[in-house]
């Protein structure tokens, strides 16, 4: 699955439409490996093991040291990105209706 934004800079990844069972622990399992820090980056470390394909202007590292980041649009691009990855997850569980 493709998803983009032109907004803060725009950027562009792309997330497996039916994901293997090993990328689904592995997503999970960040929340539990990760417990303690900010929501926002936890969801950020999770989402990172989703995405298979990244740009953006504002964050063109998927993997760089936020720390280091000054680009204020950096931010919203790490949320927009770690809420669609969250809701993708979230809608792998639903159970289609008949």
């Amino acid at each position: 699955m493709e998803l983009t934004t032109d907004s803060w800079g725009g950027a562009r990844m792309v997330i497996p439409d039916s994901p293997t069972v090993l990328q689904i622990v592995t997503y999970d399992s960040k929340r539990y490996e990760l417990s303690g820090i900010p929501t926002l980056i936890l969801l950020w470390e999770m989402a990172k093991t989703m995405i298979v394909e990244w740009e953006s202007e504002a964050l063109p590292d998927l993997h760089a040291d936020l720390g280091e980041i000054d680009d204020p649009r950096a931010a919203r691009v790490l949320e927009w990105a770690t809420t669609l990855v969250a809701n993708h997850r979230s809608g792998l569980d639903l159970i289609p209706k008949n």
